[in-house]
């Protein structure tokens, strides 16, 4: 598809974050160029945030990790797997009231799945609700 249509952005955008996932520095390099052009083609894309969120995060800068993802759902507010990053990456940073606010949503937005559950009690533990986090009163 690509070779029919160089720039046709969506295959552009799926080789890209097919390469995020492949584990060789050749095509990580290559996903993280791919994604960082297609963010400035299509500034509106929140997929194309996403990974490129997803690539940041793989090369150890969170900030610009969670700078994309956010812009992502700025764009699509109701982009699950950003928000699931947006938690994530909210841990890993020890920002547990951030993180608290991304599962909330997550919550509400699967119906109170189990793993969106599990996701909030991570977060709740964090923030030192122990209570809370036991699972009687998350919704």
């Amino acid at each position: 598809m690509i070779k029919a249509d160089p720039k046709n952005i969506d295959a552009r955008s799926l080789r890209a974050a097919i390469r995020l996932g492949v584990g060789t520095r050749e095509e990580f390099d290559a996903a993280f160029n791919e994604l960082s052009q297609l963010a400035a083609e299509q500034p509106n894309d929140a997929l194309i945030r996403y990974n490129l969120g997803r690539a940041y995060l793989a090369k150890g800068n969170t900030e610009a990790a969670l700078a994309a993802v956010q812009e992502a759902l700025r764009q699509n507010p109701q982009l699950l797997q950003a928000k699931v990053f947006a938690a994530d990456v909210a841990m890993r940073r020890g920002d547990y009231t951030e993180a608290g606010r991304y599962t909330d949503d997550i919550v509400a937005q699967t119906g109170g799945n189990p793993a969106a559950r599990l996701l909030r009690a991570e977060a709740l533990t964090g923030m030192g609700n122990f209570d809370q986090a036991t699972g009687k009163s998350i919704s």
